[in-house]
């Protein structure tokens, strides 16, 4: 095994295959506003869900280019809720604690458009009375 020594890791630190500046693509374009969208949903319900929100389209990367599209990211987990007196559940029964295999969901949103967009597909395909999600606007670094 080869011993690294501080020059080398300061160099691999330290290194920088090409500048970018802020703000700005390869073309010097000004790249546009990012957006990752996650939710919850049930995983009988993850394909629809996300077959809906792809058509507005969320998923695609990199931007500009579209490369790739229907991206996301898809990790499972166990939702829990308890209706309250006035919730119309889909799921469970008002008063009834609900354990649910659900799966969370992460997919970038090119473009404000795009987002509003997705997260209105969203909640039109989601199959709860609320929807559990979120949007965090990307910045490029």
């Amino acid at each position: 095994m080869q011993a690294i020594t501080s020059h080398a890791l300061l160099h691999v630190h330290t290194h920088s295959p090409r500048p970018r500046h802020h703000n700005m693509s390869r073309s010097q374009e000004p790249i546009p506003d990012r957006y990752m969208l996650s939710f919850y949903v049930p995983t009988t319900s993850t394909s629809s869900v996300t077959a809906a929100i792809f058509k507005t389209g969320a998923g695609i990367w990199p931007e500009g280019g579209g490369l790739y599209s229907e991206c996301c990211f898809i990790s499972s987990g166990t939702g829990q809720f308890r209706p309250n007196e006035g919730a119309n559940p889909n799921i469970g029964h008002v008063g009834g604690l609900e354990k649910v295999d659900e799966n969370k969901v992460d997919v970038i949103c090119v473009g404000r458009e795009c987002m509003r967009n997705a997260v209105s597909a969203l909640k039109e395909a989601h199959p709860y009375e609320v929807v559990a999600y979120y949007v965090v606007k990307m910045e490029d670094v």
